[in-house]
This record gives C-alpha cells, structure tokens and sequence, in this order.
C-alpha cells in the first residue's frame, strides 16, 4: 500500500482571487504550506487547473520544484482521477487543500497511522467532535472509495469527496484542546482571514507546530459583501 497527499489548489478563487500568492513570511502562501509539509515532498502532488489562471502557479510550482498535475478546472473529481489513474485500489489519498495554512507534517502522519488502525475506506477531521478550528481540514480515503461510480453526482465534480461522509466516518482521536476552538478560524478565505493570519504566521517560524498557531487565533468579523 502507498499513500499519496493530494493538496487541491486553483488562482481563480471568487471569494479570494490569486490568494495563494498573499504573501505570508515573504513568501507565497502556496510555498509557505509546502515548506510545512516538507516532510512528505515526494509524496506530495499539488492538484491544479490547466487554465491560463493558473499559469504562473505552474511556473512557481516548477521553479520551486514542487510536483504537480494541470487538470480539469470544471470537474475536480474527474481531475483528481485522471491523476490517480495508475495508482492501486488500495493505495492511499491524504486530501487537503491550498487555505489551510496552519497544516503540517505532524498533523498529517498522525492522521494517517489512525486511519490504518481504523482499516476504513474514508476518514475526515470533523472540526466540531475534534475541537479543532475552521481552516484544520484533513480527509483521507483508498482510491478505489473515489473510482465508486456510485459516489458520483453534480455536487461531486466540486467537491471530490461529496457522499463520503457519514458519522461514522470521522477520526476517533482525542481532544486537542481544551477551549472551544470549533468556532475560530484558519482558513484563507477573506481579506480579514489574511489580516489575521498574517499576523499569527509572520511571527513564528516555518516549521512551527499547528497546536501553537492555533493557541493565537482570536475572534474577528469577515465582511462577506466586501469584494
């Protein structure tokens, strides 16, 4: 069995238009999130379009060394299984995507050896039952779970793992802290979420750990009409 880290990322974001390239330690944030999961470089495969949107995170990513894939921009399932095309049933997909910053290699390996104990098909980070904040997202299935054709929908094409989950789906893993951190974010959504995070990241190094990023999150408001 091997297992694979699928990091889903496009520049043409409605929310946040080319925020992978928001600076976060002077450097892109796309960079920034591979240098925490330096750990697993050649295991990790950054999953992006082949639109011409795309075009300079293609050359960042390749002047950096970093691997990726160009595929559909309208289908990311069928992008996400063209890729996997020569990959075994059994193999092992670790998806996460390119806004959740405070992701690391910790977070990831210790994911990973609960879903082999676990021996399941499909297992995600469920922020309320983990205690975790919005923005500390995690899912990890077997292929052969994302070649179901039964699985397939519209809703499916946009978000790959739509028919997943389940309750019984979610990693049973202790609590991480002691707050309620389920209603914080981290994620890099909205102008406000780069102020905020920005000002948590700026100040630590790269390979800091993500339980003490998340020790500084505080609350703030997003401005959703704000374009």
């Amino acid at each position: 069995m091997n297992y694979h880290i699928f990091l889903q990322v496009r520049s043409d974001s409605k929310r946040l238009p080319f925020k992978n390239f928001l600076l976060f330690k002077k450097i892109p944030a796309i960079l920034y999130l591979c240098r925490r999961l330096k750990y697993f470089q050649k295991k990790l495969t950054v999953l992006t379009t082949n639109l011409k949107s795309d075009k300079f995170l293609r050359y960042l990513l390749k002047k950096n060394k970093i691997n990726f894939f160009e595929g559909s921009s309208f289908d990311v399932k069928k992008r996400f299984l063209h890729f996997s095309s020569k990959m075994k049933d059994e193999d092992v997909v670790i998806r996460i995507t390119g806004d959740n910053l405070f992701l690391n290699s910790n977070l990831i390996n210790y994911c990973l050896s609960i879903f082999l104990k676990q021996k399941k098909d499909y297992l995600y980070l469920d922020n309320k039952k983990n205690n975790l904040p919005y923005g500390i997202s995690i899912e990890i299935f077997k292929v052969r779970k994302l070649r179901n054709k039964k699985l397939n929908s519209k809703k499916s094409k946009e978000h790959v793992t739509y028919g997943f989950k389940s309750k019984v789906n979610t990693f049973l893993i202790k609590k991480f802290f002691k707050k309620k951190m389920y209603n914080y974010r981290c994620t890099l959504d909205y102008l406000e979420d780069y102020e905020n995070l920005k000002s948590i990241i700026n100040k630590k190094r790269i390979n800091v750990d993500w339980k003490l990023l998340c020790k500084y999150l505080s609350f703030y408001k997003v401005n959703l009409k704000n374009k």
